[in-house]
This record gives structure tokens, sequence and C-alpha cells, in this order.
């Protein structure tokens, strides 16, 4: 993970950031395909939408944000079991007091 806000102990919003829109594109597009269900026993090396999908599951946070140069998508993260999790697109990122208390 390369930024996360914590509230104490839970964490409440993931940030991803990648140099190029391209890559950042890539690790959403591969977030959705690994989200109906995760695989938590194969390798992920070399396989980077495999690794933050197992972030996401394990770690369960609230927001995710996915930026590069000129570039960012900003998502809700609900999870309907252990091993899967749903991207609900927002408008603009979470406001400081969503994130606190969400």
């Amino acid at each position: 993970m390369d930024v996360s806000v914590r509230d104490d102990q839970r964490l409440i919003w993931y940030i991803e950031a990648k140099e190029r829109a391209s890559q950042a594109g890539h690790l959403v597009e591969g977030l959705t395909t690994h989200a109906a269900g995760v695989d938590m026993t194969s390798s992920d090396r070399g396989n980077d939408p495999l690794r933050k999908a197992r972030y996401l599951v394990k770690y369960r946070p609230v927001f995710l944000t996915v930026v590069a140069f000129g570039w960012r998508r900003d998502y809700a993260v609900q999870y309907p079991d252990d091993q899967s999790f749903t991207l609900i697109p927002l408008a603009e990122a979470p406001a400081l007091g969503e994130v606190v208390h969400a």
C-alpha cells in the first residue's frame, strides 16, 4: 500500500499511486477481474492487481483511490463476503469527515 489512512487500527482509506495513467487503469481493470473471488493461495509475483485485490480483502478499507499523473479514480469498497469486494465509483474523493467516521 502506498498510502493508508487509519482510525486507530482500522484501515479506512487505501491510496495506490502509479507513475502513468496506463498503469493505474490496468490496475483498476485487474482489480475488477478479481473482485468476484480473490484467489488467496496462488502466487501473486508479477501480478500487481492480484496482490492489491488480496490487500483489499485482507485489510478491508472503506475507500480506495488509485492515482497517477493526470489520472484519478475514487471508490467506496463493499465486501459481500470474506473473499470478494465491489468497487463503487465515487464522483470525488470522500471528505475527511466521511473518512474518519466511515
